[in-house]
């Protein structure tokens, strides 16, 4: 069954969309209220949460996560992956 061209591009720009969720929240909430200054949100990544008075609940979210600690590092990532014949530099 042959699709249209329509229906084609309608399909593949559903299956593009694999955002960020809190990234994608900050966003629609900018948009629902054209009053919240967009600046909040390079300064709050920036600067830290910490430097904004006050925060929208999803870029509050965005960046209460942003600053977790990650629990994995590059290295001991890239030692989990099995690659043969490739020996990590690091190893110690």
């Amino acid at each position: 069954m042959e699709q249209t061209h329509s229906a084609l591009c309608a399909s593949v720009a559903a299956s593009r969309h694999c955002g960020d969720p809190l990234a994608d929240a900050v966003i629609a909430e900018c948009d629902a209220d054209p009053t919240l200054p967009r600046a909040w949100i390079n300064q709050g990544i920036t600067q830290g949460r910490a430097s904004l008075t006050a925060c929208p609940p999803a870029l509050d979210a965005l960046l209460h996560q942003a600053n977790r600690p990650r629990r994995l590092s590059i290295h001991s990532t890239l030692r989990a992956v099995q690659m043969p014949g490739f020996q990590f530099p690091c190893s110690g």
